[in-house]
């Protein structure tokens, strides 16, 4: 009697794709643990996994907004070189069917890459920036690509061809300063950071909104963000009063049960020293300063645009019964807590 014989590429296909298994199930597996040690464990999943799946079907969206990585809060201009490498790409493919020229599976890859990258980041249709961190590889690669087919056309020209190599490197030289001057933002930033590495100055980058809330307040303070920034407790060393930070945030018919309870008990049974409002950077959420909020309100649009939760009108009683407003820095209101 014969037995079935396992194909040996198949084989070797099977042993490569549990290596990649453990690759992804390894590391999440040691999150877990970690979190668990801190009795967690469960929370994390909810929160990273499953809430996700709930909260990407509680927004209705129009099918553009699932090219959003195009826009302001994605990766602008550079996604459309991307597209325009992407494009080129598939004409390339399409250029090798039509010459009936077989397809390595290279092509396959960079035919489906881009797509799937752009439908995965823009499930739940929030357009947050850091969403947008996968595409640098993609950028990469695609941006790659449309500069190999621009450089190949321009040396195929004849007066290119007659240009004397100096030229050459002279043009391109031209051309990175050019695109230094157009960016001296980012290279500001990485001449800041090189200089810190030469100096007795901290090596972490440290905004002037930590560098306050670390001035003015004790180690051992709560410190609120409204709009809601883990950033700026981490950075300043002060943990925040309440579980569910992003509260704010959540769309509705998403908050988790006991989420709002929990953000007003940690509110005002555990009354943070500061309140950080920095809501009048995007406007997504209304200002707990009464003024502020009412000229968000008065401009058109946007409250519509706004998330409400319906414990905001409680906050914001609270907050103008026990702080007031001590200055501003970088466009945010710094809340005081009154003395008793």
């Amino acid at each position: 009697m014969a037995f079935f014989s396992v194909p040996s590429w198949f084989k070797s296909f099977f042993k490569r794709l549990l290596f990649v298994l453990a690759g992804f199930a390894v590391p999440l597996l040691l999150w877990v643990l970690f979190f668990q040690i801190h009795g967690a464990a469960w929370e994390m999943v909810f929160a990273s996994i499953i809430f996700n799946f709930s909260y990407a079907s509680a927004k209705s969206r129009e099918w553009l907004d699932i090219f959003g990585g195009f826009g302001r809060y994605g990766m602008s201009w550079v996604g459309w070189v991307a597209a325009l490498g992407y494009v080129l790409t598939g004409y390339q493919v399409l250029r090798k069917v039509v010459q009936r020229n077989p397809l390595a599976p290279v092509d396959w890859f960079l035919l489906a890459w881009f797509p799937f990258e752009i439908l995965l980041s823009n499930l739940s249709g929030r357009n947050f920036s850091h969403y947008y961190i996968s595409w640098a590889l993609a950028v990469a690669v695609y941006g790659a690509a449309l500069f190999a087919s621009v450089e190949r056309f321009l040396l195929e020209l004849q007066f290119v061809r007659n240009l004397h190599d100096n030229f050459k490197l002279g043009a391109s030289l031209l051309l990175i300063l050019g695109f230094l001057v157009v960016f001296s933002n980012s290279v500001k930033r990485y001449g800041e950071t090189f200089s810190r590495l030469f100096s007795n100055q901290r090596l972490e980058y440290s905004d002037p909104l930590s560098e306050t809330i670390r001035a003015n307040t004790q180690k051992d303070d709560l410190v609120l963000t409204w709009y809601p920034e883990t950033t700026l407790n981490f950075m300043a060393g002060r943990a925040s009063p309440v579980k569910y930070v992003y509260y704010p945030l959540f769309l509705e018919g998403t908050l988790p049960p006991g989420a709002e309870t929990s953000y007003l008990e940690g509110l005002t049974s555990r009354r943070p020293e500061m309140i950080v409002d920095c809501s009048r950077a995007v406007d997504a959420i209304p200002s707990l300063d009464p003024a502020a909020r009412e000229d968000q309100f008065s401009k058109p649009g946007v409250k519509k645009k706004m998330y409400f939760q319906p414990g905001m009108e409680e906050i914001f009683a609270f907050v103008a019964e026990n702080y007031h407003v001590e200055t501003s820095v970088e466009g945010c209101f710094i809340f005081r807590l009154n003395l008793e």
